[in-house]
């Protein structure tokens, strides 16, 4: 499934163009045994609000789609229970994107998103005008990809805590039949990774130095992982620990835990456990202006690269999926529609 946040005519009415919708295409088992459910539709979304000058949309405070509720609802007609959100990177060096967790549950209408927060490191830097209260930020699923106003602060960062599709393309990854009491382990977990955060805590069984962000040793892919690994107890799942990481920054480099990584890692996992999956991609808004002020490459966002995600295929190594989305990869050639 894809929703299209790539733009158009930014003044058109509501539209919403389903192909296939109610075609499921089931992925016969590969080498992993996959069960991968790939949606077979298209979804034209992010409509602007009538009147809307295109100018001010797809930034702070400006308009917001005309249709977030409507496309949510197509959405959550299938009745996943998690969401796995992989972002694309935004730099032509070593950006690894982000990963976020979305549980169903959260909301009556939507789902919550926990997201490690970037800021929340304590350096002196962020300590003023930026969002550091807590370390795992809870976030609608819907503001998190589409609203411009966000709900935690006015500190809260564009295109990172909220409004995430305007600045770059996110691939979700549904996860379906996941029991009950491990949706609420995950969330205690993060609860508990706040706790830590608040109490300075150090030496955990899951972080050997002061529980903060840290974009090496303690970053968006550990937290996800470090979630399922000691909070839901998924004990085979390889999170890269304190022994391997290391203390001196270029080994840290070379052994941190990294976003598309930790995605295939889950991945493998939930076929072990028999979960289905679906995948949707969250196209990009193409057309915004904005330029965030605390990046140290100032771009607009609309001319940030985005195609910096590895290989979506390769999140689905070993099987036989063919998995297709609506951009093209920037290290092959592997997807075009």
């Amino acid at each position: 499934m894809t929703i299209d946040f790539s733009g158009g005519d930014p003044n058109m009415k509501f539209r919403q163009r389903i192909v296939d919708r109610a075609q499921r295409l089931r992925v016969p088992a590969g080498a992993i045994g996959m069960r991968i459910s790939v949606c077979c539709c298209l979804v034209v979304a992010l409509v602007l609000a009538a009147g809307a000058q295109a100018a001010d949309f797809g930034t702070p405070g400006g308009p917001e789609p005309a249709n977030i509720d409507a496309i949510s609802g197509v959405l959550r007609q299938d009745p996943y229970d998690m969401e796995l959100l992989i972002s694309f990177g935004t730099s032509k060096g070593g950006s690894a994107g982000h990963l976020a967790l979305a549980l169903r549950g959260q909301a009556p209408d939507d789902d919550g998103v926990y997201s490690a927060n970037f800021y929340a490191d304590r350096a002196p830097k962020h300590a003023k005008g930026f969002y550091t209260d807590d370390l795992m930020l809870g976030i609608p699923k819907k503001e998190y990809l589409f609203k411009t106003n966000s709900s935690l602060a006015e500190t809260a960062s564009f295109g990172l805590d909220f409004g995430e599709g305007y600045k770059r393309s996110v691939v979700g990854i549904r996860v379906h039949g996941v029991p009950a009491a491990e949706k609420e382990a995950l969330a205690a977990f993060f609860k508990r990774l706040n706790d830590d955060y608040h109490q300075r805590a150090r030496n955990t069984e899951y972080h050997d130095r002061e529980v903060k962000y840290d974009y090496l040793r303690l970053n968006c892919a550990k937290s996800i992982g470090s979630a399922f690994k000691y909070g839901a107890g998924y004990q085979d799942l390889e999170v890269t620990s304190r022994a391997t990481i290391g203390r001196r920054r270029l080994v840290a480099a070379a052994n941190a835990n990294i976003p598309t990584e930790m995605a295939m890692k889950l991945v493998k996992a939930w076929n072990a456990r028999g979960y289905g999956l679906d995948v949707v991609l969250y196209r990009k808004y193409a057309g915004s202006t904005y330029v965030d002020p605390h990046d140290a490459e100032q771009t607009a966002f609309k001319d940030l690269p985005t195609g910096s995600l590895p290989c979506f295929r390769a999140t689905f190594a070993g099987s036989r999926a063919t998995t297709r989305t609506s951009t093209t990869c920037s290290r092959c050639t592997c997807s075009t529609t």
